[in-house]
């Protein structure tokens, strides 16, 4: 991938997202070291904001599809990055979306079968709420991936922390992601949540088989 880091630090300070900079040098640095992502891949990146999109910006050959239930910010990104696609769905999510009318457990995401080299699921399954929406997900995220491509994705589990079906900071077993992942995502790097700290997330990132 091409993406500069100077000038990320710019555009990030242009935008108001400095705060965030840290954590998008980390996640580019590893995605860099494992092969994870590289110019001309497509992004599918799933709960998205503007973060990530405002960094494949720099380098114009990736391929980057954004999805939010958060219909406002979908709105503001795709006239920030037109070059983009950006997809909108009214899913229910009680932090999110209270009032989504669709129903996470049995939702199709809008993209193709084998379209991501990369798909990004930063504090998302945090919250998700249950673990029959993170199945889902996670079904569909293995549709859309290609052969050989990633996955970075993050969790609050248990241990340490006490199990939580809140949108607000959902927790799972840790029997229960690894039975989920098993068979068709090969862990190449994993760290984390093993502290207790509110904020402490089991970051992974995997390969699809």
């Amino acid at each position: 991938m091409n993406i500069d880091l100077d000038e990320l630090k710019v555009v990030y300070s242009n935008r108001n997202m400095s705060a965030k900079l840290w954590a998008t040098e980390w996640a580019l640095g590893l995605w860099g070291k494992y092969g994870a992502l590289k110019s001309g891949d497509t992004v599918v990146d799933l709960g998205c904001g503007e973060r990530y999109a405002a960094a494949m910006s720099l380098d114009p050959t990736i391929r980057y599809i954004g999805f939010d239930v958060n219909q406002e910010s979908i709105e503001a990104c795709s006239e920030l990055y037109p070059q983009y696609r950006w997809l909108y769905a009214d899913l229910k999510n009680e932090m999110y979306n209270s009032e989504g009318k669709i129903d996470p457990r049995t939702f199709q995401f809008p993209i193709e079968d084998s379209t991501a080299d990369l798909v990004i699921c930063a504090s998302l399954f945090t919250h998700l709420a249950t673990i029959e929406v993170a199945e889902n997900y996670l079904t569909e995220i293995r549709r859309m991936i290609k052969p050989g491509g990633h996955l970075w994705i993050s969790w609050f589990r248990s241990p340490p922390n006490e199990v939580c079906s809140d949108a607000r900071r959902t927790v799972f077993t840790e029997v229960e992601i690894i039975n989920r992942i098993s068979g068709w995502l090969e862990l190449i790097f994993t760290t984390g949540c093993m502290s207790g700290r509110y904020h402490d997330q089991w970051v992974m990132l995997g390969k699809a088989r």
